[in-house]
């Protein structure tokens, strides 16, 4: 009988864990986290390597993404412009880390999501150094099983060097 409420309490512990690890929060979570981790930078990028992490973060994003950040002077809808912008941005830096914190997330039954954070950035460009901390909403989308970033809004500007935006 030991062995028997044994067995079923491991039971129980690798269900637990598994519906942990396979959950929805804890997949947009990674998600955002294998984001800001495609946004750092540490040193010269090549060419090669600055494709690479392009691709990654645009994968991040729902076809019919839209990215508002109106603080910052503006919105757009294309892949493209996002690209530009993050190739812009790494070439001009020779440093940048980011970090999201503060997140709050609501999964819903309809399989989109709402998350709100603070991200901040730093870094050093030809400019010197400096740091951008804002406020963020990101609306999510299931995509054939995969947690894609349909909508992303700047709600607030928290701090600015002028650096990087």
């Amino acid at each position: 009988m030991k062995r028997l409420l044994a067995v079923a309490a491991l039971a129980l512990v690798a269900l637990a864990g598994w519906l942990w690890w396979s959950s929805d929060r804890r997949r947009i979570d990674r998600r955002l986290d294998a984001l800001v981790a495609a946004c750092e930078k540490s040193g010269p990028d090549s060419a090669l390597a600055l494709l690479g992490k392009t691709q990654t973060i645009l994968e991040a994003f729902a076809a019919d993404m839209l990215v508002r950040a109106e603080p910052y002077g503006g919105s757009f809808r294309d892949a493209r412009e996002l690209a530009g912008m993050i190739h812009r941005y790494r070439a001009g830096s020779s440093r940048i880390e980011v970090a999201a914190t503060d997140r709050e997330l609501v999964v819903r039954a309809n399989r989109t999501a709402e998350m709100s954070a603070v991200f901040r950035v730093a870094g050093e460009g030809r400019g010197g150094s400096g740091i951008e901390t804002f406020r963020a909403r990101l609306l999510w989308v299931e995509d054939d099983g995969v947690w894609r970033i349909r909508e992303v809004e700047i709600v607030e500007r928290l701090e600015s060097s002028g650096l990087f935006f």
